[in-house]
């Protein structure tokens, strides 16, 4: 198994004095400093269910977490045979000021998707405790404010994403206290949100080694018009979470800085990142930026990445259009609050982890390396 952050602890079992420990300062103290924390342990589930080995804990939509029309939010978890613990971000969409495409609800259970299945072959987290995140407020999990977007007085927009990312992980602590390793994933949307989602991880689970497989929401944004981030950020009310040791962290208009700051703050994290080279969804949909513009910069930012780290970055990009690689099916991706418009309603395709390949490695088979810790990890980019 990799981890950096065991060998500082046997040295420092060896020889660091207690004063030299407590010098060194928790990985993204400054994060919790800007009120990252701020709503962990601040809510309850007021009603908890269960059906087929799945309970799905709801939280009340009085000034708390709730999905982005006011309706409730829950969050599922299911105990598995292996005591490693899985969570998954669900992704579907986002929505800001000027475009609204994204899942609004939150209904209990869990997706038959393929990286939630105990049944299918190719998922290398099968066996896992499982905690499920659905995704609704259209904010990439950090949203903390609402929206009077049509001005007749009454909010319309909740985008309350860090309470309800909050309050799934206080239910994920609670069901799963001390797993040795956490696996943290997300597509699309929810690949985005693990960006700040790991430092939250890190808060619940300061022991565990974290893996964060990003499944097509890379952090990118747009090269020309750089402050695209920055005006999401703020309009979702989560600005203030980026750390100001974060030099210039947005300044190619892309979130690779602050990942690379991620890296730098917790010596036991690693990342991996899937996408395919012109994803048609990020690119053409969400970013509109275009398929070449998409391609060399998302190339370029995942390639620094994998150059100025120490092995814990690691790419699987494949060629072609498609969008995301852990889901399957795009009915299931998307959900009944989405539908695209023609022609990305015949278009898009998903990846899948049992058949999309490169070099004759498929992505489940790249993942299960992944998280094993072995090291057969490494990038591979199809040429």
């Amino acid at each position: 198994m990799r981890s950096v952050m065991g060998l500082f602890v046997l040295g420092c079992l060896l020889g660091c004095g207690d004063e030299e420990a407590a010098e060194t300062p928790a990985p993204f103290a400054e994060m919790w400093e800007n009120g990252a924390d701020r709503y962990m342990g601040a809510f309850e589930p007021v009603e908890q269910t269960e059906e087929g080995g799945v309970t799905t804990s709801t939280f009340s939509v009085d000034d708390g977490p709730m999905c982005m029309r006011g309706t409730p939010y829950s969050v599922s978890t299911r105990e598995g045979a292996d005591d490693r613990l899985f969570l998954f971000m669900q992704g579907g969409g986002a929505c800001w000021s000027n475009f609204c495409l994204a899942i609004e609800s939150a209904p209990g259970g869990i997706p038959d998707i393929h990286v939630l299945s105990p049944d299918y072959a190719a998922n290398p987290m099968a066996d896992f405790d499982l905690v499920y995140l659905p995704y609704c407020d259209g904010s990439l999990f950090v949203g903390d404010r609402d929206w009077d977007d049509d001005g007749d007085g009454t909010m319309d927009r909740m985008q309350r994403g860090l309470m309800n990312l909050s309050a799934a992980l206080d239910v994920s602590v609670d069901t799963f206290p001390n797993p040795p390793e956490v696996v943290l994933a997300g597509s699309s949307g929810g690949g985005y949100g693990t960006i700040l989602a790991a430092a939250l991880v890190r808060k619940a689970y300061p022991n565990a080694t974290i893996r964060v497989f990003n499944d097509s929401g890379l952090g990118l944004g747009d090269p020309v018009d750089v402050a695209f981030i920055p005006r999401l950020l703020e309009e979702f009310g989560a600005d203030h979470l980026i750390p100001d040791s974060c030099n210039d962290c947005f300044g190619s208009g892309h979130s690779s800085k602050l990942l690379q700051w991620e890296l730098d703050q917790d010596p036991n994290l690693e990342i991996a990142a899937y996408s395919s080279k012109r994803d048609i969804i990020i690119g053409d949909v969400f970013l509109g930026v275009g398929a070449d513009v998409y391609e060399s910069e998302m190339l370029a930012e995942t390639a620094g990445l994998v150059a100025s780290g120490d092995g814990r970055f690691q790419r699987f990009v494949v060629n072609g259009a498609s969008h995301t690689v852990l889901i399957g099916d795009v009915n299931d991706f998307l959900g009944g609050d989405i539908v695209l418009p023609p022609p990305l309603d015949t278009i898009v395709v998903m990846g899948t982890l049992g058949e999309t390949a490169v070099d004759g490695v498929t992505a489940g088979e790249w993942m299960r390396r992944f998280v094993e810790g072995e090291d057969g990890w490494t990038s591979l980019v199809e040429p």
